[in-house]
């Protein structure tokens, strides 16, 4: 059992209603020697496909070291898949890698699985030596992309020229897409002819409280179970001293989901003192419970593992779609 040298502390909060993550000693999903994650994988988003009958992961990889022409270097997207929660099994190839479209590739990916069985996935688009004369933008764009199986069905395109990491749901038959701006949370909404909307003002700004002056990223929304807050918003943030803070599932909800109030939330749920800002991807299950999918430090590369709130690890098997009023 691989075990990733990292430290977790719980934090309490006045709004917490339970008593958050328990750390599983495990890694769900690593990069797989001669395979194009094999340099390290991070930034998952999980979906349920209840069709399918098991759990979808899409991760970032990066294929690419970094030059002139890509200054971040030139980065994949992957997909692995479990019935599980235990064995997973990792497409050929990346659903979105460096073409003509993506001359530096896309990261940070949201995948969503539809209740008729399709499946799509949505990337941020990685910034090339043009899009950083000046300075590198912070959020270049998303694109998006259907799956078939772990492997692309389609050309990818792109559907936002501005944004970074997108968290999809889907709520009464319409996709919302919930993305960071200059360090905001905002919403986008699918529109009927195919295109997206951006809302007027951002679901969640910055600087609200300390711990997120610094900005406010990676957001993972669901439906929760409470029929008059359904939308439930995990998000990292960094305030003034750098340190990465991640929520544990949280009474951080929505009766729209355009708006949440972090009135209260003076501490993180949970704190991670990690380099960088972690990334997580987090699922409701049938049962009531959470499993968040992290972005932690590994011996060989970034490996992604899971935290379950209470102590049932299996809860990955009773995992819930994303899909709020269906």
């Amino acid at each position: 059992m691989f075990r990733t040298a990292f430290t977790l502390a719980l934090l309490t909060s006045s709004t917490a209603s339970a008593a958050g993550f328990d750390v599983l000693d495990r890694v769900a999903i690593s990069g797989q020697p001669g395979h194009f994650s094999e340099s390290g994988v991070g930034s998952p988003s999980a979906a349920a496909d209840e069709i399918a009958g098991e759990m979808v992961v899409a991760f970032e990889t990066q294929v690419g070291a970094a030059d002139a022409a890509c200054p971040e270097g030139r980065w994949a997207v992957g997909l692995a898949s479990s019935a599980d929660g235990t064995r997973w099994t990792y497409g050929d190839a990346p659903a979105l890698a460096p073409s003509a479209t993506l001359p530096c590739g896309a990261r940070s990916p949201s995948v969503l699985a539809d209740l008729d069985g399709r499946r799509t996935a949505w990337a941020e688009r990685v910034v090339t030596g043009v899009d950083c004369r000046g300075a590198c933008p912070s959020d270049n764009g998303i694109v998006e992309v259907h799956i078939r199986g772990l492997e692309a069905a389609t050309a990818p395109s792109v559907v936002l020229p501005f944004g970074g990491q997108p968290s999809v749901v889907r709520d009464r038959n319409v996709h919302e897409m919930y993305l960071t701006i200059d360090g905001d949370l905002w919403q986008a909404y699918e529109t009927a002819h195919g295109g997206w909307m951006l809302a007027a003002e951002p679901s969640l700004t910055k600087g609200e409280v300390d711990w997120t002056s610094t900005r406010l990223a990676s957001p993972s929304v669901s439906c929760g179970d409470d029929g008059d807050q359904p939308y439930e918003l995990h998000f990292t943030g960094v305030g003034h001293d750098g340190i990465s803070s991640l929520s544990g599932w949280s009474d951080i909800t929505s009766e729209d989901g355009v708006e949440f109030d972090l009135t209260g939330l003076d501490e993180p749920h949970l704190q991670l003192r990690l380099p960088a800002m972690p990334t997580l991807s987090v699922v409701r299950t049938t049962t009531g419970g959470r499993v968040a999918f992290v972005e932690l430090p590994g011996r060989m590369g970034t490996v992604i593992g899971t935290l379950v709130s209470g102590d049932d690890h299996t809860a990955l098997t009773r995992a819930a779609s994303r899909h709020c009023n269906p």
